[in-house]
């Protein structure tokens, strides 16, 4: 959780950076927008995940096809901060499961009820908090220096970002801004090459040399994003990304290999893995909005 919480911070930073740098003044109101965010009291967010591959295994004759969709939405109001989750998930074509969550953080912890019976029966759990996730909550909420300092580290990784039309966001016209992420630009700058690999190797429990000796950042596909500004508003409406290039590029390098000869205890292993598509949206709306009293703990 730690390193995913990163490196969606850093890629927020990223994000907020090329509107100052690449895009000139003409665009900070794209900086506006992605900041704008965390002032809210309440808004709705509307993930969306399309995912498809598949996967051989030529020595063992094995092979398989995965697919997976995400739909729904994620309610958040703060002061305390609480979300309600209504999530429709598809593994499996023709088999859906639908979640259910409600979270209340406090002082000294979180708690999380849940339900994957439409409500008929609720799981609770409670996350505590340690010392680690104060700070991690604290740098994922970046303020406007911590995007200055971190686009001098990150430098033009982000390459066209350009405004390409409108289309309307929840029958409201938006204006589209696409760009995308260079690898390349990534593995030609010292310092976010480094990061890049210290933070995979954290994750993977595994020595950033090992890492970099089996992942070629200059042989990964870029990772496209689009963002869409209310024009009335102002507002990010919604962001898009496009990682089923990156990934194909990813999976296919040696390291899942690597990894799985290690679990399994073998010389090497030889997996293929074909990524069709991996498209991730969150779409917001109801800002400031939301009711407060209706974010009540469900009744177990």
């Amino acid at each position: 959780m730690k390193t995913t919480r990163k490196l969606l911070a850093l890629f927020l930073l990223a994000v907020m950076l090329l509107c100052l740098s690449a895009c000139g003044l003409a665009d900070i109101p794209l900086i506006k927008a992605t900041l704008e965010l965390s002032q809210f009291d309440s808004f709705r967010a509307e993930p969306e995940l399309d995912f498809s591959l598949q996967v051989q295994v030529p020595d063992y004759d094995v092979s398989f096809d995965l697919n997976a969709a995400t739909s729904g939405h994620i309610d958040l109001v703060k002061d305390p901060t609480r979300l309600m989750a209504d999530l429709h998930f598809q593994l499996v074509e023709g088999e859906e499961q639908h979640l259910l969550a409600y979270a209340e953080r406090g002082t000294e912890a979180t708690d999380i009820w849940y339900s994957l019976d439409e409500g008929a029966t609720w799981e609770h759990t409670t996350l505590e908090k340690s010392e680690d996730s104060d700070a991690e909550t604290e740098s994922a909420s970046p303020s406007l220096s911590d995007v200055l300092n971190f686009g001098k580290s990150l430098g033009d990784s982000f390459q066209d970002f350009v405004k390409v039309g409108t289309e309307d966001v929840k029958a409201s016209p938006a204006d589209r801004y696409d760009a995308s992420l260079s690898m390349k630009a990534i593995a030609a700058d010292p310092e976010a090459r480094a990061s890049f690999y210290a933070d995979l190797a954290e994750s993977l429990h595994r020595d950033a040399a090992d890492v970099e000796a089996l992942i070629d950042l200059d042989n990964l596909e870029n990772i496209p994003l689009s963002l869409w500004l209310d024009q009335e508003s102002g507002r990010l409406v919604k962001a898009e990304m496009d990682l089923g290039p990156f990934l194909d590029s990813f999976l296919g390098s040696g390291l899942i290999n690597s990894l799985v000869a290690e679990q399994l205890g073998l010389e090497d292993f030889d997996m293929e893995i074909d990524v069709a598509q991996t498209r991730l949206s969150v779409t917001l709306s109801q800002f400031n909005e939301l009711d407060p009293a209706d974010f009540t703990p469900p009744v177990a």
